[in-house]
């Protein structure tokens, strides 16, 4: 059994087309729902800007500074051999210090019954848009493509497979046994396309230069990550704690030290 040549034509290449363009289509309607929540604050002073940000952008910004501090104290420790022992230490100071140290100023810890009494709906509600933008227009190409190519086997994989792929490999038409497991009909076919195209998308944008697309698009709505209506509540008094130890039994290792005498016995060879 060999497949005509029309059907790459009539088949294969409009349903390749049809999910390239309802990808780029997806992709490009969410980076746009993105950037409209990027909205300018009129604010003339510090005063006027605190007062237009609300109170989950406030800890969102107080998060991300706290976050900054604990990935610059890592980098300090993981780096120490290339920063001379005094500037480490005046480093280690204004982190570990008694009394003004910086995380010896530590927030406080966050209240579970805080975050029940007022949480965070926008991120559910963004994820519930972007659950339901997929499916309308993942079901709208999958439904055309049942419908207008329904019962035709569009390619042939050119090795063999066993009998239990038939089910997966060969949706939309009736089991025949007289039928390889190597071919594969037009609706099986439209969802290993959707599956694999999201690289191919990206790169495709990339080129174009269309803006705002920072990673492929990953078309399995299971697969995005969960976000808790509660908001982020992480507990950076500990992770505070927890730094300052690690700083304190953190040795001082400077190579910048021996610098002079790795020169001279260069210079000797």
């Amino acid at each position: 059994m060999y497949l005509d040549k029309k059907i790459l034509y009539w088949c294969t290449i409009p349903v390749t087309i049809l999910v390239f363009c309802g990808v780029i289509l997806r992709t490009i309607l969410q980076t746009s729902s993105q950037k409209k929540k990027k909205k300018r604050l009129p604010f003339k002073n510090e005063k006027n800007l605190n007062d237009c940000l609300m109170s989950t952008q406030r800890v969102s910004l107080r998060n991300q500074e706290f976050q900054n501090h604990l990935n610059r104290s890592a980098l300090i420790r993981s780096r120490r051999f290339l920063i001379p022992e005094d500037s480490f230490l005046k480093r280690k100071l204004f982190y570990c210090e008694l009394e003004s140290g910086y995380f010896h100023n530590s927030p406080e810890s966050p209240s579970p019954l805080a975050a029940l009494s007022n949480p965070d709906h926008s991120a559910l509600t963004d994820m519930m848009k972007n659950q339901f933008g997929f499916l309308i227009l993942n079901g709208g190409m999958g439904y055309l493509v049942n419908t207008l190519f329904s019962g035709f086997l569009v390619v042939y994989i050119p090795f063999p497979l066993s009998y239990s792929f038939k089910g997966m490999l060969q949706r939309g038409i009736e089991s025949n046994p007289n039928i390889s497991a190597s071919f594969l009909s037009a609706l099986s076919f439209y969802f290993i396309a959707l599956l694999c195209c999201g690289e191919v998308v990206h790169l495709f944008l990339s080129i174009i230069g269309f803006e705002g697309v920072s990673g492929p698009q990953i078309d399995l709505p299971m697969m995005n990550q969960q976000v808790s209506p509660l908001g982020n509540q992480t507990d950076y008094s500990k992770l505070f704690k927890e730094e300052v130890e690690s700083l304190q039994i953190t040795p001082i290792e400077c190579a910048l030290d021996q610098m002079e005498e790795m020169a001279i016995k260069l210079l000797e060879i």
